[in-house]
């Protein structure tokens, strides 16, 4: 940033360079369904307790949940891993099994294998439902804020559902006309702001 001449006024007009502008790093995003997942406690006690207190409270914080995110992130890559590809692999195999079985036997070891891959394929399957429904809320969170389009076709699907189809007075009396209902409501206002109905 530097300043520039000015003829015709008394203010300093700043020049700006954005060429040395670093990247921002990717945001961590903890995974709502790590929780379920066996070993999270554990890694993320370990992360907390290795980081030694220091002078500074607040700098003792920071760099514990610095040691959890990085802690966080392999862990979930050794937990977690590529769900799609171990998905595929494990149907894959699910299917070249079934195609032996048309033709022969299976031997004891490919009967265990097919047993232990079918409740895993299904845990996998369960696991990719539960992180697909997770980021698809967190794209319409970063999306939707960013785009009136998006929000306002969402807001249209939707319309039906914000109605007050039914509006019972205080004195007991049941109004369904469109109305019945506005005057109602506008009467209810009127009185709570002090005016005097027209």
């Amino acid at each position: 940033m530097q300043s520039s001449a000015s003829d015709g006024s008394d203010h300093c007009p700043l020049l700006l360079g954005l060429n040395d502008v670093q990247p921002a790093k990717a945001r961590f995003h903890f995974e709502e369904f790590w929780p379920t997942l066996d070993g999270f406690q554990e890694a993320v006690e370990t992360a907390w307790s290795s980081v030694q207190a220091t002078s500074c409270p607040f700098d003792t914080l920071a760099k514990k949940f610095q040691a959890t995110v990085r802690s966080l992130q392999s862990w979930s890559q050794k937990k977690v891993g590529h769900v799609n590809s171990q998905l595929e692999l494990a149907r894959e195999i699910l299917h070249q099994l079934e195609i032996a079985q048309d033709n022969q036997n299976l031997s004891t070891m490919e009967l265990w294998l097919r047993n232990k891959l079918k409740p895993y394929s299904l845990a996998l399957s369960s696991l990719q439902r539960t992180i697909a429904r997770c980021r698809s809320r967190i794209t319409w969170l970063s999306e939707g804020d960013a785009n009136s389009a998006l929000f306002h076709s969402f807001a249209r699907h939707r319309k039906r559902k914000n109605v007050i189809s039914k509006l019972l007075t205080d004195d007991g009396l049941l109004l369904t006309k469109h109305e019945e209902k506005e005057n109602n409501v506008f009467s209810f206002y009127n009185s709570l702001l002090g005016g005097s109905p027209d």
